[in-house]
Order: structure tokens, then C-alpha cells, then sequence
């Protein structure tokens, strides 16, 4: 057992790979009652969650059992759809009682911390707060994975990506950090049409990215290649000024934005037709409205899913919550919580949203395959989680094995140490460091 586990992840990188990128020495800084595994990938198209429960089963148990012991965890739950059969038989060879599982329904989004808390424990986190609020902490699989490897004094320098939508073979591989989308869309085939733009990150709360020199960082989860035409690409393109007027225009006051929201039906003060109504508005009336949208995660249930228009209440919403938390608004964490009396009735079902984006032609197995995948160039950002970059301790024509710190935290805020994944040469610094083979 490792004398300071906070340390040694610290020292290895390891930040939360299935969201933000949090820097886990410091989400797992303290002793909590519950700790809960999240194993839900909720996004249609992505399998690298589920390839690392099928295929790593017993690095995921390491990782649990340091973290268990860490942590002083009364309570571990492992939340994991009921659909994934095969991912379930290779978790429970290696994961014993008193660990539980808890078994979820394929619906959108799962993975979100607050639905998963509330799922496993019947808690409900306080309105702007966090699960540690309740004595909980969520841990992603893959981030799991990595602390077993931290223990032991591996830093991270690979990352478990889906490669799937307009590519010839939609697969699941563990690539070095700092290869480029280009280099992944050839790991899986290369696209299968001449024009296209890449989701990366998931169909749902993923970024358009249409420069295949970006490079992977720790906290890629998938690209999904679309051709250019595809309604969620063209949706992506669409400016926030115009979005803001068409809205403005045409909104009709539905309420089905609302009505579907995750949160909302949590009982959390997130109420996404209310906000569309500032469009109307600038000052307090503005601010009135925008309130509303404090509590929004950004899921997208609301505009690629609930608007009958196709307006897009999701970037409003994310619009005016960074306005506001800017001005030092934050979510009135006394409020009290309630679960709506019609939430099971109101969850999005996986399948149906699928069809919904227009991914079904798309939504294909993206099996998981060994590669020896040896880059000639990497570009690692030195920013790739939640806080401050990292601060470069290397110089241009250093020579780094792969392993090596190469950023650090800086000595002044939240972050996180970045290390080269590849043997080779410092070539440039910048917000990146490119390494060089040989």
C-alpha cells in the first residue's frame, strides 16, 4: 500500500478522465463515506469506458483497492448499465463484496454525477455543490486504471479513445497522449468521406473540431467523424449571434426544454425556457432570466433532443452562465432540492436519442484492439485539465524518455504535472511541447 497515494497520483498526472480533467490528488485529498465508480458512458457512440471494464478488469480492482484504503471508504458502489453483460462478468471476477453494484437503465445522461449520486445512494447533492457535500466522491473508470498504475509510480501518457462514426473500422485503442486526430482516424481506417468535421469528446457535450493536427490530451474520450453536412455538424457552425436571434425570434414558450431537463427533474433550479426568454432582455430582466441557468450542465437534452424548433436553449443557457459566474453569481445552495414526481416517465432513452441525432447509421461495435502505434512527433498541451497550464521544466533539444516530467504544477494554483509520452527531443515550447522521435 502506498504511504501517500495523494502524492503518488499527484506525481503521475492523473486527473479525472471521463469529464473536466479535476486534478484527482486533490478530489481525493480526505476521507469520505461513499465512494462511487462511474461506468455509465452515457454518450451514443462511445465505447472506451466499456472496453476498459471488459478488457482491464483487474487494473480497474488495483486502482479501486488503493483508493479504498486511501480514502477510508465506508461504502463503494460501482455504477454500471444493466445492458453491458459482458463488461458486468468481467468486473465481478475481480470486485467482491463489500463492494455493490448498482445497476443502471441505458438513459441520457447517466453519467452525470448528480443523476449517478442520487441512482446509487437515494442522495440528492446540494443545489451548486459537490458530492463530497454528502460525504461522496465519484471516480471514473479510466481514472481508476490510472491511479493503480500512479501506485506504482507510472505516470500517465496514454489514453483509452473510440475512433467511430464515418471511418472504415470504428475501433476502441490506448494511444500515447499528444498524437494527432489524424493519426487516430488512420488507427481506425481513415474516414470514409471526403469531407468531414470530428466531434470529439461525444455527440452530445463533444466539441467540433475540424483541424485533424489536433493532438489527444488525457482527457479525450472519443472523435466521431461526420461528413460535413450532417445536421450536428452544420448545428456546431451556427454562430452565437445568430443562434441568440433566432431564438430570440422564434422560441414559442413550449416548455419541453424544461420539462426533459436532467437537472430540472432533480429538482434543481435549471429551468432552460426561462432563459431563452432573456433574449428578449438586457439589464436586470436579463439577469432575472439568466438565473435560471446557474444549475445547466451543458448535456444538450434540450436543444438536440426536447426543442420541437431546433432552437438551442444549451448555449443560451451556457452563455449566460458564464456571464454570470464572471460576476460572482453562483447557484443558491439552500434551496431546496426536490425530485420532480414525473422523472422516471420524462428520462431519455440511449436508442431513441441515437435516432434522434441521426447517428443510428453510425451506432456500430468499436471493439478494442491492441496497437504498437509508435508516433514520430507528439504534441502534449501543457494545459489538458482543470486549473492552471502546466509550468515547462524542460528546454528546447532536451532529450526525454518516455515517462519524464516535462511540466509542472505551478507552485500558485490548481493543476497538474504533464509527462512526455514518447522517447525523442524537445523541438518547440509553446502552449504545447512537441517531442521528436529518436
Amino acid at each position: 500500500m502506498p504511504l501517500n497515494l495523494a502524492e503518488k497520483i499527484q506525481n503521475a498526472g492523473v486527473v479525472g478522465a471521463g469529464g473536466a480533467g479535476f486534478p484527482s490528488h486533490v478530489k481525493l485529498g480526505k476521507p469520505i463515506e461513499t465512494l462511487i465508480i462511474n461506468g455509465a458512458e452515457c454518450e451514443p457512440l462511445l465505447h472506451k469506458d466499456k472496453a476498459i471494464m471488459r478488457h482491464f478488469a483487474p487494473q480497474i480492482a488495483a486502482g479501486l483497492d488503493y483508493t479504498i484504503d486511501w480514502l477510508s471508504a465506508k461504502n463503494t458502489i460501482f455504477g454500471i448499465k444493466t445492458k453491458n453483460k459482458g463488461e458486468i462478468e468481467s468486473l465481478k471476477k475481480e470486485l467482491l463484496p463489500p463492494i455493490k453494484f448498482h445497476f443502471m437503465s441505458d438513459i441520457y445522461p447517466a453519467g452525470d454525477e448528480f443523476i449517478l449520486v442520487y441512482e446509487a445512494t437515494g442522495k440528492l447533492i446540494p443545489q451548486g455543490g459537490l458530492p463530497l457535500d454528502i460525504g461522496c466522491v465519484v471516480v471514473n473508470v479510466e481514472t481508476l486504471f490510472n491511479i493503480g498504475l500512479a501506485a506504482n509510480d507510472i505516470p500517465v501518457t496514454e489514453k483509452f479513445i473510440t475512433v467511430t462514426g464515418a471511418v472504415k473500422s470504428p475501433c476502441t485503442f490506448k494511444a500515447p497522449i499528444g498524437i494527432s486526430f489524424d493519426d487516430c482516424l488512420k488507427l481506425a481506417g481513415g474516414a470514409t468521406v471526403r469531407d468531414f468535421a470530428i466531434l470529439s469528446g461525444g455527440a452530445m457535450m463533444g466539441e467540433l473540431v475540424t483541424d485533424i493536427s489536433t493532438p489527444i490530451t488525457k482527457t479525450t474520450a472519443g472523435l466521431i467523424v461526420l461528413p460535413v453536412d450532417h445536421p450536428l455538424i452544420k448545428r456546431r457552425m451556427l454562430s452565437q449571434e445568430k443562434l441568440e436571434r433566432v431564438g430570440a425570434s422564434a422560441c414559442d414558450q413550449c416548455y419541453r426544454c424544461t420539462d426533459l431537463c436532467p437537472r430540472w427533474l432533480l429538482g434543481y433550479q435549471i429551468i432552460p425556457h426561462e432563459v431563452m426568454r432573456s433574449l428578449q432582455f438586457s439589464g436586470p430582466r436579463w439577469e432575472q432570466f439568466s438565473m435560471k441557468a446557474l444549475n445547466c450542465i451543458e448535456c444538450n437534452i434540450c436543444s438536440l433532443y426536447a426543442c420541437p424548433e431546433d432552437l438551442d436553449p444549451k448555449n443560451v443557457c451556457a452563455h449566460a452562465k458564464r456571464e454570470l459566474f464572471a460576476r460572482g453569481l453562483r447557484p443558491d445552495k439552500s434551496r431546496q432540492v426536490e425530485v420532480h414526481p414525473f422523472r422516471s416517465g420524462r428520462q431519455v432513452p440511449t436508442a431513441l436519442l441515437t435516432r434522434k441525432l441521426g447517428l443510428a447509421p453510425f451506432d456500430l461495435p468499436a471493439p478494442y484492439i491492441e496497437t504498437d502505434f509508435a508516433p514520430q512527433k507528439v504534441r502534449i498541451p501543457l494545459k489538458q485539465h482543470a486549473g492552471s497550464a502546466a509550468v515547462p521544466v524542460v528546454s528546447v533539444n532536451d532529450k526525454v524518455v518516455r515517462g519524464q516530467l516535462i511540466g509542472d504544477i505551478s507552485p500558485v494554483a490548481l493543476g497538474a504535472k504533464v509527462h512526455s509520452s514518447i522517447d525523442g527531443a524537445v523541438k518547440l515550447i509553446d502552449n504545447y511541447i512537441t517531442i521528436v522521435r529518436g
